[in-house]
């Protein structure tokens, strides 16, 4: 466990664990592509709160429970506005949901908590007071006197009552300008909860409507714009240059392999999506970079991770050797300290060609065939996906 004391709000260490102690069954992490998060059981069906921000626009993600157990969800419910995705697992996750905090429990000077797993195994705690509520957007926002960890914490009272979710704001609303320090309570998605509190089987076949933050219009993923409104809608981005006519030939691309664009999109240059090759049994992660320039694009997808007792000096040199040897324009290296990817480097213009959509196809069958081979020569675990982060700018 992680102990972060922003302002001691609470009283001493033992406080703050009998409130983790009552909470922390019902605070999991969120699993999602290319993202994830924390979040928290919020209804007795198993609905768990988390921020829209950890699932995107994906319809599906994986919940994980504090004892390691996985569930798959699905998101039945988001506001965009208010940066809050609703999931409903697959099955009974057996663990209770958090009962809600009355308002005494935001009132000015009252110690909270807030408590998240950013990543599955790992439980981090910050603390600190209530500092009142402001209006964003129409709607009040707790402020809180330090900042409280990673959005999707559940944000609780001495009781271990949740008050609401750690969150970067609302979106398309007007502030005040530096850090605010925010939570989103239970009030502000209250509506959304009430939506989906009923059994699993009624929200069978519910999924997400995705609200314009400006006018409140429905809009399409692929959208840009809002077409009520005509508003930038919170996806897009909006390259210049060369990287205008990159991003036009990336979404072609996608749209060859029956992906949308705008769905699996994680950064202005930055796509991340799975692809099933032919022989695959599994799909690969492949990760698709333009660069600054907007001329070159990086598509390159995880093949096994290396442990510490490996000889990496060997592994190395086989790697030299497969990229002399039999790669041909793809390339075998370590990144992120320990985990072996194949990469694809091609210029924006070859996008546009019919052969680029091969050109994919093939990197995800020979990330196959790699899996296989660095497992024979140095017992390594396949790996189809793997955290790959942003190159510094």
């Amino acid at each position: 466990m992680i102990m972060i004391e922003p302002s001691g709000g609470v009283g001493d260490d033992g406080g703050v664990d009998e409130i983790v102690r009552g909470a922390r069954r019902s605070i999991v992490t969120v699993v999602s592509p290319g993202r994830g998060g924390s979040g928290f059981v919020a209804l007795s069906n198993g609905v768990v709160v988390t921020t829209h921000d950890a699932v995107g626009f994906e319809l599906e993600a994986d919940i994980v429970l504090e004892d390691g157990r996985s569930a798959p969800a699905r998101i039945v419910a988001v506001d965009v506005t208010a940066n809050v995705a609703l999931l409903l697992p697959d099955q009974p996750l057996g663990v209770p949901a958090l009962r809600p905090a009355p308002p005494t429990s935001r009132t000015l000077g009252a110690p909270v908590v807030a408590i998240a797993r950013p990543r599955a195994g790992e439980l981090t705690v910050a603390s600190g007071l209530a500092s009142g509520d402001v209006r964003i957007g129409g709607a009040d926002w707790l402020r809180t006197s330090a900042p409280l960890g990673v959005g999707g914490a559940a944000v609780v009272d001495r009781s271990a009552r949740v008050i609401g979710l750690v969150s970067p704001g609302p979106r398309g609303a007007e502030r005040e300008p530096g850090p605010q320090h925010l939570v989103a309570p239970i009030g502000v998605f209250d509506e959304l909860l009430r939506s989906v509190d009923l059994p699993p089987r009624q929200l069978a076949e519910r999924e997400p409507v995705y609200g314009c933050p400006s006018c409140g219009d429905s809009f399409d993923v692929e959208d840009d714009r809002c077409l009520g409104c005509g508003a930038g809608l919170p996806h897009a981005f909006e390259l210049e240059g060369p990287g205008v006519l990159a991003e036009r030939l990336v979404r072609e691309l996608l749209e060859r392999h029956g992906v949308g664009a705008n769905r699996v999109r994680t950064s202005a240059r930055t796509w991340r999506f799975p692809l099933r090759s032919g022989a695959s049994s599994g799909e690969s992660q492949i990760v698709l970079r333009i660069d600054r320039a907007g001329r070159t694009v990086v598509l390159r997808t995880p093949i096994a991770r290396v442990p510490a007792d490996v000889a990496h000096e060997a592994l190395y040199r086989l790697l030299l050797t497969l990229d002399d040897q039999s790669t041909g324009d793809l390339r075998l290296s370590i990144g992120g300290g320990d985990v072996v990817f194949l990469s694809l480097v091609v210029t924006a213009a070859e996008l546009g060609a019919k052969s680029a959509g091969d050109r994919v196809v093939k990197l995800s069958r020979d990330a196959d065939h790699y899996r296989s081979l660095l497992g024979q020569a140095y017992d390594l675990d396949p790996l189809h996906e793997a955290d790959d982060p942003e190159p510094p700018a």
